[in-house]
């Protein structure tokens, strides 16, 4: 990584090499002042490593009690992080640039929202990426501004940057490291869930794992709705690094991102206003999973993330695995799936 902050190959001094395999930082010093970037580049490189994924994600509206809940699929085609996704790159080459990833966020419930999107193409080097809104009431998409993912998402407590903890492009970002302390991080239970590999090359996540439960779902429960109530705490080394927009429209003034380097993954993210008033607070729920044939398996996030409004004391609740729900890891997807007419046949 040079001083800007931006990766690239030893042998060739390619900027935003595309045929990335595997986390490339295992090592970082904090005292390197590149760290945070490193720390960012190693998460957004393991976001695009879990492969095409195929699942039904549901978010709970929850204040005083569970108020409402949307839910619909969503689709992710990555390009680099394995060889798997780096074969998939002829595609992207369609569309003129290093795409790292695509990706859909659709609402089908309930029946009011229905068709509701947003859609993105993520790339994988300095070029901006692109977000486009969907509407379906008024038949319209629109292309969404960086500042915009900073935004209310759905109408949630999240914005599309807090997906997975942070998912917006680290250039736009001034970060600086922090401390390195302890921490509690949230796991869905102690042992690995399996995966089945299909005969079309895909996996489907086993059910051999609990469920998420909810404060508003746990009988006799006192705390907030919003907390899960059963799941492990495990007590980990993180390196906290503080970021702020270089976008003055930005909503979000500083914000923390708690990067467990082992893990590659974000594990708290504290927000505050641009008046520096402290927000919201993020919280993530790991889970590891395994193929049977050791082919496949990454420690993952999704087991019951949370992001509570504390001006507001309101908070989004997220469910990304469920036993009802069917989730599918290195999915047939295609470009195709991508475009205007994919996002509206999608789910």
């Amino acid at each position: 990584m040079n001083s800007k902050g931006e990766a690239y190959d030893i042998k060739t001094g390619e900027i935003d090499p595309y045929d990335v395999i595997g986390i490339p930082f295992p090592n970082i010093d904090v005292k390197d002042p590149r760290a945070p970037d490193m720390l960012q580049t190693n998460h957004a490189t393991l976001l695009v490593s879990r492969g095409n994924t195929s699942m039904t994600a549901t978010l709970y509206f929850v204040g005083q009690k569970m108020e409402r809940y949307i839910a619909g699929p969503q689709i992710v085609m990555s390009f680099t992080g394995t060889s798997r996704n780096i074969a998939q790159q002829p595609q992207a080459k369609a569309f003129g640039k290093k795409l790292g990833s695509m990706l859909i966020m659709k609402v089908t419930d309930p029946y009011e929202l229905n068709g509701l999107a947003t859609m993105t193409w993520g790339n994988s080097d300095n070029t901006p990426d692109k977000t486009i809104a969907y509407v379906p009431a008024l038949r319209r998409a629109r292309v969404l501004s960086a500042s915009a993912k900073s935004d209310a998402m759905f109408g949630t407590d999240y914005a599309l940057d807090d997906a997975s903890g942070f998912l917006g492009k680290p250039r736009d970002f001034n970060c600086k490291y922090v401390r390195t302390q302890d921490t509690l991080i949230r796991f869905a239970g102690p042992d690995v869930i399996g995966m089945i590999k299909n005969p079309d090359g895909s996996y489907d996540l086993k059910k051999n794992f609990t469920n998420t439960q909810w404060g508003f779902q746990t009988p006799g429960w006192k705390g907030k709705m919003w907390a899960t109530t059963n799941q492990i705490w495990v007590k980990r080394k993180v390196h906290v690094i503080e970021c702020m927009a270089r976008d003055p429209y930005y909503n979000y003034g500083k914000f923390e991102l708690w990067a467990d380097p082992q893990m590659s993954n974000y594990a708290h993210k504290i927000i505050y206003d641009r008046a520096g008033k402290r927000w919201k607070v993020m919280n993530m729920g790991f889970g590891a999973y395994r193929s049977d044939d050791g082919e496949f398996g990454v420690i993952d996030t999704g087991f019951g993330n949370w992001i509570y409004d504390e001006q507001r004391d309101h908070a989004t609740g997220i469910d990304e695995f469920n036993t009802k729900e069917k989730k599918q890891f290195n999915a047939k997807l295609t470009v195709d799936n991508f475009t205007m007419l994919g996002l509206t046949k999608v789910g």
